[in-house]
C-alpha cells in the first residue's frame, strides 16, 4: 500500500511539474466539476490555501475565492457550475414518478408530468 502511495505521488508530481513550466496565463483552467474536486479534496486533508495552491499550481488567493463563491449560492453556481438543465432533482424525479403510478394513463406519461411541474415551476418563480 505504501509502494502504490509513492508511486502515485511520484506520477502527480510529473503531471504538478508539467503544469508549473508553463505561465500562469497559459495554464488551461478547471473545468467546475474539478474545482469542486479540488475544493472537496482540500476540505478532507484540511490544506491551507497556500498548501492547496501548491499541490494544483494555482494562486492560494484563486482556492480562498474558490472557498469564498461556495458560501454565495449565485457566485457558487459560475464557479462550480449549475446542476445540468435536463436532468431534475432526485425529490422531483420521485414524485414523478409517484404520480405516474397514481395516474397510469398511456397519455399521460412521465415526461408529460415532469414538463407540467417545470412549467409551473417556472411560471411561481420557484426552482424546479
Amino acid at each position: 500500500m505504501h509502494h502504490d502511495a509513492c508511486l502515485l505521488e511520484r506520477e502527480l508530481a510529473v503531471f504538478r511539474s508539467q503544469r508549473e513550466r508553463k505561465p500562469a496565463h497559459q495554464r488551461s483552467h478547471y473545468s467546475p466539476s474539478e474545482r469542486a474536486q479540488i475544493l472537496q479534496v482540500v476540505k478532507l486533508r484540511g490544506w491551507s490555501a497556500k498548501e492547496a495552491g501548491a499541490r494544483f499550481v494555482v494562486h492560494p488567493n484563486t482556492i480562498r475565492n474558490w472557498q469564498k463563491a461556495v458560501h454565495d449560492k449565485l457566485k457558487a453556481e459560475q464557479l462550480l457550475g449549475g446542476p445540468p438543465w435536463n436532468r431534475l432533482h432526485v425529490g422531483v424525479r420521485r414524485l414523478i414518478h409517484e404520480i405516474r403510478e397514481a395516474f397510469p394513463e398511456p397519455e399521460f406519461g412521465t415526461r408529460t408530468i415532469a414538463r407540467h411541474i417545470i412549467d409551473q415551476a417556472n411560471a411561481s418563480g420557484g426552482p424546479a
